[in-house]
């Protein structure tokens, strides 16, 4: 298979994934009640991804959706109704309405975290009537489930329940994620501290594997090959339905393996049925998500935590702090051309993600940056025009025009003219002060305009430039070739 069927091949999962509903699934729940959360209701679909800074409840609402169908946190952070060693640790409970399709059907449930587990377990399992499973995973949960289990290995022997050998498709994703070509992967299912095969928590994978001639195991691999192995066996014993909460998958890998990895937990749950909440601060993982499937973790007015659907994932790489490589350079011929093209992408609400505005002082060196810098593989280059330089895109593919005839001055100062009572009253001006003040500017060159009106008016020129290009966007003509433009460089 080659790279580009590789990726057509990831890209049809994920639309699968993302447009298919599993036999049970999580709609939503409501926070009703609780300390950490503010009320709110939060949706899910087959595939969500959670992300926000550090001690924003990312690894919280993933032990939250766990802790509603009866399952407590052995390791921090602690939530259910269970009391633990140290009686100053009390775990984080409130009360959760939960809302879960069920073949189709929609059922509600309201779940008070304070009670016992079983109390809560054995609610769900009246209503569902079917098996069901959530099932999360954390290195810390690792690190803590793996010390214990090499200390009970052995002890009592060995029981094999069962053993499944990887398909040669599997053995490649691997690769991608692992850096490692692999002859052979055998993952067992053991029997851990515990004579009876029907003890879910005793039971825990034992990896072998073949790569370039040489063995290895759950005992000499790498913590990164602990964690996807982990993940695998996890995902592979769900049945169809079943909850999967996968908490920061890039976790112990290189950066290039973060996206490999995420692909192949999403074609597992797409396999098995499964639903997927993923939490992490990876761009990789995150970029594999649509912005519909993404919520953010944020801290509301209240001081309590909100998850919200972003507008745009350039709004979510701001607060995660992913910084956007540049790909498209605009040049512009002065400052005003440079505050326009940003009002258009704010006003239009177009992420300007990935776009560097440079202005390079007149149309002359627009057009000759555009030609000089056109080479460049790494970067697109683009050159946005005065609308009064319109005449001159049919001589080069490179260059765009700002909305309008003139001039952006001509432009805005034409349109306040015209429209001096809208502009006027957004101003916080009255008309006939306006008027006042934009008479004479046209014995000024062009370029001194916007500073001669603020002078005159007694505002700020920035504000006032951005009051008068957001009331121009306003225009039906100028929006739609705005609309164009942005189109254009996007």
């Amino acid at each position: 298979m080659s790279l580009a069927d590789m990726k057509d091949a990831r890209a049809q999962v994920w639309r699968r994934l993302l447009s298919t509903s599993t036999p049970i699934q999580v709609k939503s729940i409501r926070i009703v009640e609780s300390e950490i959360f503010e009320e709110q209701e939060i949706s899910f679909g087959t595939a969500t991804c959670i992300v926000g800074s550090h001690g924003l409840g990312k690894t919280l609402m993933l032990r939250l959706l766990e802790s509603v169908f009866g399952f407590n946190s052995d390791i921090p952070p602690f939530v259910g109704g269970r009391k633990y060693g140290d009686p100053g640790i009390d775990p984080v409970t409130g009360v959760i309405e939960v809302t879960m399709s069920v073949a189709g059907e929609l059922i509600s449930q309201t779940v008070d975290l304070s009670a016992h587990e079983g109390v809560r377990a054995a609610a769900w399992e009246e209503r569902l009537k079917v098996e069901f499973w959530p099932a999360f995973n954390s290195v810390a949960e690792l690190a803590s489930v793996f010390n214990w289990y090499f200390q009970n290995f052995g002890w009592n022997g060995t029981t094999v329940i069962r053993e499944r050998h990887y398909k040669k498709s599997e053995r490649v994703a691997l690769a991608g994620i692992l850096g490692r070509k692999y002859e052979s992967v055998v993952e067992s299912t053991i029997l851990v501290d515990s004579r009876d095969e029907n003890d879910w928590f005793a039971h825990r994978p034992y990896v072998t594997t073949t790569s370039g001639g040489r063995k290895a195991d759950s005992g000499t691999f790498s913590l990164g090959e602990l964690w996807v192995y982990q993940v695998f066996w996890e995902q592979g014993r769900l049945s169809p339905g079943c909850l999967y909460l996968l908490d920061e998958p890039e976790s112990f890998l290189a950066l290039r393996g973060h996206r490999p990895f995420i692909d192949e937990v999403a074609r597992r749950a797409l396999e098995r049925k499964i639903q997927l909440v993923v939490a992490t601060h990876s761009p990789q993982v995150l970029s594999r998500f649509p912005v519909e499937n993404v919520r953010m973790c944020i801290r509301g007015s209240s001081g309590k935590i909100r998850l919200v659907q972003p507008e745009s994932l350039e709004e979510v790489r701001r607060v995660v702090g992913i910084e956007e490589a540049v790909k498209t350079l605009a040049l512009v011929e002065d400052a005003l051309a440079g505050a326009v093209l940003s009002g258009i992408f704010g006003c239009l609400n177009v992420p300007l993600a990935g776009i560097e505005i440079v202005e390079v002082d007149g149309e002359s060196n627009v057009i000759a940056g555009v030609r000089i810098l056109s080479r460049s593989a790494r970067v697109r280059v683009v050159g946005v025009l005065d609308a009064d330089q319109r005449h001159q895109l049919k001589d080069s593919p490179g260059l765009l025009a700002l909305p309008g005839k003139a001039d952006p001055e001509q432009e805005l100062f034409g349109f306040a003219l015209k429209e001096h009572v809208a502009v006027a009253a957004a101003l916080g001006r009255s008309s006939d002060s306006l008027l006042a003040a934009l008479d004479g500017h046209d014995f000024l060159p062009h370029q001194y305009w916007p500073r001669y009106l603020a002078s005159r008016i007694g505002l700020n020129e920035q504000f006032v430039v951005n009051v008068l290009i957001q009331l121009w966007l306003e225009d039906p003509g100028v929006r739609a070739q705005a609309l164009e433009l942005a189109a254009a460089l996007t």
